[in-house]
């Protein structure tokens, strides 16, 4: 969600994405972005791109969050929607995020928007929009002008930018936040709490056989 959480989970409700607590706090990682994440170290680090993810790993990097980021996925029973699967495939391969890369996509998808669709535009009170909930300076840094820029299927427009837009995006803050070396600094740079971790890992884990072989 490209922001900086106090710790707080945020609340998927009818569509709109709201903060349990009023201390979040926006972070804007452009900086990052423009400077250009070219990928790499898939192998050693996150798996293979045909497969493999230490999820036990990152759960023991974001331990800190663990307690929350179960309560937070607790009930949460939707799978990723066909569709979206070889979305997540491509975007990971091409972007080089390893064996970890289509179901922690798929992890925050759902976490985000519940996989919200292409053209969704609900904008939460934090600034955030879209399927993947980008503040749109971020998505600015990380879609449009990042070096290479997001130019995959669909609109580029913040805030109904497309799904697969919205995956190269993500994909692009994942590893300017250290993915795939570090999956856990990596998913913590799109909202900095441990918890966020947690849930994303718990979901990505869920959804490993869904998304495996899905390009």
């Amino acid at each position: 969600m490209a922001k900086k959480s106090s710790g707080a989970p945020w609340l998927i409700l009818g569509g709109g994405v709201f903060l349990a607590s009023l201390a979040m706090i926006p972070i804007l990682l452009v900086a990052a972005a423009l400077a250009g994440t070219g990928g790499g170290g898939g192998e050693d680090a996150g798996g293979s791109l045909s497969g493999g993810c230490d999820y036990d790993k990152i759960f023991s990097d974001a331990s800190a969050g663990a307690e929350a980021g179960k309560a937070y996925v607790a009930g949460k029973t939707d799978k990723p929607p066909a569709k979206f699967i070889p979305i997540y495939n491509e975007i990971s391969e091409k972007k080089k995020l390893g064996g970890c890369g289509p179901s922690i996509l798929a992890g925050i998808h759902s976490i985000e928007t519940g996989f919200a669709d292409t053209g969704y535009s609900v904008v939460n009170f934090a600034g955030a929009g879209g399927p993947w909930q980008f503040l749109e300076p971020s998505w600015q840094g990380f879609a449009i002008n990042h070096n290479p820029p997001c130019r995959e299927a669909g609109s580029r427009t913040w805030p109904a930018y497309s799904v697969e837009n919205g995956a190269c995006a993500a994909a692009h803050h994942l590893l300017g936040g250290g993915a795939p070396g570090n999956w856990r600094n990596g998913i913590y740079s799109y909202n900095n709490a441990d918890w966020y971790v947690y849930a994303v890992t718990l979901q990505a884990q869920r959804f490993a056989k869904d998304v495996e072989g899905g390009t």
